[in-house]
């Protein structure tokens, strides 16, 4: 293989990126340009403006994925103990253990709106035309699926702390919506 024709697939291949290619230090985006001297493409990341573009996205997108996990385990942790003060909590802890939910459901809410305006400010970066179906854009559709079930479970808890909703419903939404993050996270964790 040529080597412009070896940098040129290097190139696409790391700046689609995938989880390995979010946690590679800066560097690494600035080696693939510097192995194909002859592609238009090798002199942007000279320009000072789209040096600065790349450091704020490899940045921010980091802070994502720390705010996204730290929004799952949050998840987690408010969807166990829902369930568990919903069934096998003895009556003389379900006030505590309620309002403890109640407050977790708060910071989870909480977590994942900093996650989501991370991932929608984060400067553009460069994808290949047709790139067609990747992790990222794979991730990207299922966060519209999970943004609605968060929005829809904390109105639902909203109402069933008031009474104005049954539990099983707001748990049922809850836990789909778990799922869904913990589907959106596996697949960048483990690139499919």
């Amino acid at each position: 293989m040529s080597t412009p024709l070896k940098a040129a697939v290097i190139g696409a291949l790391t700046l689609s990126l995938p989880v390995p290619a979010l946690a590679a230090p800066l560097d690494d985006y600035r080696l693939q340009f510097a192995q194909a001297p002859n592609d238009p493409l090798a002199e942007a990341p000279t320009d000072l403006k789209l040096e600065e573009e790349a450091t704020v996205r490899h940045a921010q997108l980091q802070w994502h994925q720390g705010f996204g996990l730290a929004t799952l385990g949050s998840m987690a942790l408010t969807a166990g103990l829902g369930g568990y003060t919903s069934n096998w909590a003895p009556a003389s802890q379900y006030g505590t253990l309620r309002t403890v939910h109640m407050a977790l459901g708060g910071l989870t809410t909480g977590l994942y709106l900093g996650a989501a305006t991370l991932a929608l400010t984060v400067p553009a970066g460069y994808e290949p035309a047709g790139s067609g179906w990747d992790a990222v854009s794979l991730h990207r559709s299922l966060a519209w699926l999970h943004g609605a079930g968060i929005a829809t479970t904390f109105v639902l808890g909203v109402l069933t702390a008031t009474g104005g909703m049954d539990r099983v419903t707001h748990g049922i939404l809850g836990g789909t919506t778990l799922g869904l993050m913990a589907l959106s996270a596996g697949v960048i964790v483990f690139d499919f």
